[in-house]
C-alpha cells in the first residue's frame, strides 16, 4: 500500500510501500525499481519520503522505528537494520531533510513528538565556504557570506 511521495531534481517520482519496497518511476511513468522495488537498508514498512542534496531517497519506516537510505539507483546505502536515531524513533510517519543535511522526523507515538538526526544526509544547500577574509580588504568590500 503507498503511503509517501517525493519527487526528485531529475524529475522522477519516489513512492514508499508499507510493505517495505520503495518504487521509482521516471518522469515519464517508466517503472525504475524493477518489480519488486528497492529493498533493504532496514526498510519494511515506510510512511513517507525525502530526498536529499544527492538526490538519495530518505524514509521513515514506521514498523522498525528507523530511517532509510537509498541511493538515487535504489542502492541500500544506510545499515542494515536501518538508522535508529538512539531511541529517539517511535512509529515515525513523516521525514524532511533540512538545508545542512539533517533529517527531521514525526513521531506517530510519542505524542507527536520530533526528532533530529543531526548530518545524516547530503545538504540540500550548498554550504557558504569558509576560509573567505571576515575583515574589509583595501577598497572596504569583504567576501564572508557569499557562496563560492
Amino acid at each position: 500500500m503507498p503511503y509517501g511521495i517525493a519527487i526528485d531534481s531529475s524529475g522522477a517520482v519516489w513512492i514508499t510501500n508499507n510493505g517495505g519496497a520503495d518504487d521509482k518511476l521516471s518522469n515519464a511513468g517508466a517503472p525504475l525499481s524493477g518489480t519488486g522495488g528497492f529493498t533493504g537498508g532496514g526498510a519494511a514498512g515506510a510512511r513517507q519520503i525525502a530526498i536529499d542534496g544527492a538526490g538519495n531517497a530518505w524514509t521513515a519506516d514506521f514498523a522498525y522505528f528507523t530511517a532509510s537510505e537509498f541511493s538515487n539507483s535504489g542502492v541500500a546505502l544506510s545499515p542494515s537494520g536501518g538508522f535508529q536515531g538512539g531511541g529517539a524513533l517511535y512509529y515515525p510517519a513523516g521525514i524532511a531533510i533540512d538545508g545542512s543535511g539533517n533529517a527531521w522526523m514525526i513521531n506517530q507515538g510519542n505524542l507527536g513528538s520530533l526528532a533530529e538526526l543531526v548530518g545524516v544526509a547530503v545538504p540540500v544547500i550548498t554550504p557558504i565556504c569558509a576560509g573567505l577574509p571576515a575583515t574589509p580588504t583595501a577598497n572596504g568590500t569583504s567576501n564572508l557570506g557569499t557562496r563560492p
